[in-house]
């Protein structure tokens, strides 16, 4: 009875909603198989829509997030570690060496075009003329140095005549090392060859820069004929080598293998090949750019900014060297006679024209700041002979710092005075500078470094280590804390040859506030050589911490950043990024009041004081770095697993910059994906989704012309019962 009602109320408020009028013949049907047809299609064809769109959804993501995990493999290990077999190194001249990827790291020189080889590329023989294992961690700040198991074919000194080794030896190896001598001399026999095997030594560094006090250098030689031509092998003992580190190098000799070589074309006579000498021996220091890996999600997310700037702004990222020995002259008589320093430092590109910020104390060898700050350290010591030479070439009196009324003013009012001191009365002489940049992977020799430094030559980088030629600074030794106010703000510009070079964005300090996060990153020393990690992985280092606080520099208009985020030895001019990945600030300080309980505190340099510095010397470091931009447009792609549209793009990152930390691992890796099959397959979605909301589209309108025909049919009902419409109206009738 309810329902009739129901219907009953349905047809009356149909009746009365439409007129007879208004009511066609084909009202008479309770419906109309076109709108059904409709709807049946439209659902098919929105159901099919939303499968291929899901299932591709679903699929996508689920390559997407296996990314992280496969970069995690790629970025944190070599392919040789992925094997439970060492690899190998082999040169096409019949030379073979296997090593430990944890501990030794390999690199090669092809005879063929004088170019050098790393990483994956030594799976592919090739000339190998020059192959070179070297320890993977040394930093220069903690009294250690690289060991290194060099073996080197001298094509152009070919001679069958092995009595003429010992000549050889001290040509080859000799020369090269002018502060060693032999202190014994024996035959060996490597792989069925008889070599000289000689024991080099000599005493510990002296001259100002000091390695390791414990140890002497040393190296072991090994010199012998394969085939009439000289051959070398050179093991240079790193001054803080641990038993692992001596493990691998010993077994590492123990595998060379000299088999005949396999093709007639592969041995070069000396016309065929560029002379390469001792000095153009390259040594390779791997250091992952990379600090953490980043998944899809985290890559779009603002929350996981320490991982998008570790991902992003890594290369651009550099390690500098700094190694000078020069004689301090005052008024034309020895002031200070082989002064040296040996540093290291962080540093970061701006620009693309190869120009690299950094801090004022890591690259400035001012002889004046060294000879005040000399002064001032034997003056705390009692000895004020150095003071009061400088003092007189100064005009400085006693009257002139008793007038100070506090120990800070004495200071300052002696320091003005030094600083103003001529340069033709206070000059270095003698003087050579090695300020070199790393670009991330590689590292110079340090030990041939400091000995041509000390030797006062110019030091002849391998590639992919950059010499570099000081801009412009501001900066002075002695300011700050020491005389309570700054006048200077510790910021300096280097310069390299080339361009096209990862770049940072500049920001301001005025987008960060207090809680602000922020992400450093840099070389510090004491990440990569201590007894808590592995010492065979070195890898640039990212803190990340708040903003505490933004205060002016002592006595200065200029701002400093303090934060939470760690500042160690090393980390001095390295970038600090704030969460949208800008340079807001160059590392520079820390004041450690631990001992005291009062913790330990880091402070920022303001990047508007390397603006300041970039504008006085007419540096623009607004340019654009082509190589930064596909790069960053290859990793959004990666992280979306789109490997095929990332590889073009990373083939362009190493043909604009060949030198980029990451991006052979990277081309290695969607190569591998891609040849897999794997990976985000391109499909029309937004086609797809359009087309989909269509057939929705369609639905509802099927669904209403349903509901349109069946209220025009009850009301046709209705007006056919109260005699509205005829008999002969009806269809069913005719």
């Amino acid at each position: 009875m309810l329902k009739k009602s129901k219907k009953e109320e349905y047809s009356r408020r149909a009746k009365k909603t439409y007129s007879p009028a208004e009511l066609k013949p084909h009202h008479a049907r309770p419906f109309r198989k076109r709108h059904y047809g409709l709807l049946i299609l439209s659902v098919l064809l929105t159901v099919g829509l939303l499968y291929l769109l899901i299932t591709n959804v679903l699929i996508n993501r689920s390559e997407v997030k296996s990314v992280k995990e496969v970069l995690a493999r790629a970025l944190n290990q070599s392919s040789s570690e992925q094997s439970n077999d060492l690899p190998q190194v082999s040169s096409t001249y019949g030379l073979s060496i296997t090593y430990n990827p944890k501990i030794l790291l390999p690199s090669a020189t092809s005879s063929k075009d004088n170019k050098l080889y790393s990483g994956s590329e030594l799976n592919i023989q090739r000339p190998y003329s020059t192959i070179r294992l070297s320890a993977l961690s040394s930093d220069s700040t903690s009294g250690t140095a690289n060991g290194s198991l060099t073996v080197q074919y001298y094509l152009n000194d070919a001679t069958g005549n092995s009595a003429d080794l010992v000549k050889l030896e001290a040509q080859l190896v000799g020369a090269s090392n002018p502060n060693l001598a032999i202190s014994e001399s024996s035959e060996t026999t490597i792989s069925g060859v008889t070599f000289v095997k000689s024991d080099w030594k000599s005493a510990s560094v002296k001259g100002g820069v000091t390695i390791n006090d414990k140890s002497a250098t040393r190296i072991t030689s090994f010199i012998g004929l394969i085939d009439g031509i000289p051959v070398t092998i050179i093991r240079s003992y790193g001054l803080a080598e641990g038993k692992n580190t001596q493990d691998s190098f010993n077994e590492s000799l123990k595998s060379i293998k000299f088999e005949p070589t396999t093709s007639s074309a592969t041995i070069l006579t000396p016309s065929d090949i560029s002379n390469i000498s001792e000095s153009s021996d390259l040594s390779l220091l791997d250091r992952l750019a990379f600090t953490q890996s980043v998944s899809a999600e985290s890559f779009l997310n603002k929350d996981n900014s320490s991982e998008r700037v570790s991902l992003l702004y890594s290369p651009s990222v550099v390690k500098i060297y700094n190694f000078y020995c020069m004689d301090i002259v005052l008024n034309n008589k020895p002031f200070a006679t082989d002064n040296c320093s040996a540093t290291t430092g962080s540093g970061f590109f701006v620009g693309d024209k190869g120009y690299v910020a950094t801090n004022g104390h890591v690259v400035v060898n001012d002889p004046l700041s060294i000879a005040i700050t000399y002064a001032f350290d034997q003056a705390s010591k009692g000895n004020m002979f150095y003071f009061s030479e400088l003092a007189q070439a100064a005009g400085l009196t006693q009257a002139d710092i008793d007038a100070a009324p506090t120990d800070k003013d004495k200071v300052k009012v002696a320091v003005e005075k030094l600083y103003k001191i001529p340069s033709t009365k206070l000059s270095a002489v003698n003087k050579t500078e090695n300020i070199l940049v790393g670009l991330g992977e590689r590292q110079p020799d340090l030990q041939q470094l400091l000995n041509s430094t000390r030797s006062r030559q110019i030091y002849q980088a391998p590639s992919g280590v950059k010499k570099a030629q000081l801009v412009g600074y501001n900066y002075r030794a002695i300011d700050g804390a020491q005389t309570g106010q700054f006048e200077a703000s510790d910021v300096a510009l280097l310069k390299i040859d080339g361009n096209n070079y990862p770049t940072t964005k500049l920001g301001s300090i005025s987008g960060i506030m207090q809680g602000s996060g922020l992400n450093i990153i840099g070389y510090p020393g004491a990440a990569s050589s201590n007894p808590l990690v592995d010492s065979s992985e070195s890898r640039a280092t990212l803190t990340s911490g708040k903003v505490s606080s933004i205060k002016n520099a002592t006595g200065s208009k200029s701002q400093m950043i303090e934060t939470d985020a760690t500042i160690g030895h090393g980390n001095s001019g390295g970038p600090a990024f704030n969460d949208s990945g800008e340079v807001v600030g160059i590392a520079t300080y820390t004041i450690d009041g631990s001992g005291d309980g009062n913790g330990v505190f880091n402070y920022v340099r303001d990047v508007a004081d390397l603006k300041d510095l970039a504008s006085k010397n007419n540096v623009d470091l607004s340019s654009q770095s082509q190589t930064q931009q596909e790069w960053e447009s290859a990793a959004k792609d990666i992280y979306q697993a789109h490997y095929a549209k990332a590889l073009g793009k990373l083939e362009s990152v190493k043909a604009l910059y060949p030198e980029h930390p990451r991006v052979d691992q990277l081309i290695a890796l969607v190569q591998q994906r891609i040849n897999a099959g794997e990976g985000a397959k391109e499909f029309p979605t937004s086609i797809i989704a359009l087309a989909s909301l269509f057939g929705i589209s369609l639905i509802v309108i099927s669904i209403l012309l349903i509901v349109h025909h069946s209220r025009k049919h009850a009301a046709y009902n209705e007006h056919l019962a109260s005699g509205a419409i005829s008999q002969s109206s009806d269809p069913h009738q005719t």
